[in-house]
């Protein structure tokens, strides 16, 4: 996968983001100077974007966006998606469909696997840098390879949050008596909505505590369910199959305490 030239913004884009932001905000800088940030880099992964408009730099720039915003790779795309704010900095045009998120995962996996591209990037974060305004997030505290290790962390928040949303909505449905005397009260706030999955916390202590309380619901639930008094039919829903595979992906349990494994398990897949 190689670089095309920046494209330019489009007018339509150009115009809507002038009249919504003001100058020296982050993402208008990136998008008033993106051919500048992406000039010389060159990097080949071996995949092509389905998109024309996406190039592998502006791949680059998602990831540094959802990294700033603590946002999943499908929160991502679906920002890129919807946003004008990221369209204007990745020159796209108003109606552009965005990637499909898989595509967004691919291109993390493969950087997660090879290592050694992550001076490359490096280069293109080094220029990012330079174009922030006043915000929390301190990027220069922030290499590509610990930022690919927190978005990865997000995605996996995500999935397990998910993963126990379908099962409760889908016990709800058919085991609603039972699940009201089990759930326990934090779940309404935790799995309701957008809910946990919505933002993750910045840090990666908070991250991590986050998967672990997580993990513990899971755990809670699918023990309830293996009791004598679980509804037979429940135990075997699709979406309890699905909570008990991600659950033996993510996590360990030894001697009764819950542990976030430090990279998922995939002989289960």
């Amino acid at each position: 996968m190689s670089t095309r030239t920046v494209r330019p913004i489009p007018k339509n884009t150009a115009s809507a983001g002038k009249s919504l932001f003001k100058k020296a905000t982050f993402y208008r800088n990136v998008g008033d100077q993106l051919g500048e940030l992406c000039k010389d880099f060159e990097l080949s992964t071996g995949q092509e974007s389905s998109e024309p408009h996406i190039t592998i730099p502006l791949l680059f720039l998602v990831t540094v966006f959802q990294y700033l915003e603590s946002l999943s790779d499908s929160q991502a795309a679906a920002a890129v998606l919807k946003r004008v704010d990221w369209k204007y900095a990745l020159h796209l045009p108003l109606v552009s469909l965005g990637f499909d998120q898989e595509e967004l995962d691919e291109y993390h996996r493969k950087l997660l696997e090879d290592p050694t591209v992550n001076q490359f990037l490096d280069a293109l974060l080094e220029r990012v840098r330079n174009l922030f305004d006043a915000s929390p997030w301190n990027p220069k505290q922030v290499n590509t390879a610990s930022m690919l290790h927190a978005v990865d962390t997000l995605n996996r928040i995500s999935q397990i949050v998910r993963a126990m949303r379908l099962a409760l909505d889908e016990l709800a449905i058919h085991s609603p008596e039972w699940l009201k005397q089990t759930v326990l009260p934090h779940w309404f706030q935790r799995y309701a909505g957008s809910g946990t999955a919505g933002k993750a916390q910045q840090s990666s202590e908070k991250r991590e505590a986050l998967a672990l309380a997580v993990g513990e619901d899971g755990f809670f639930l699918l023990d309830a369910l293996a009791k004598e008094d679980a509804p037979p039919l429940a135990r075997g829903l699709p979406e309890v199959e699905y909570l008990r595979l991600v659950w033996s992906q993510q996590f360990e349990r030894i001697d009764g305490q819950v542990r976030w494994r430090t990279s998922p398990r995939r002989d289960h897949a």
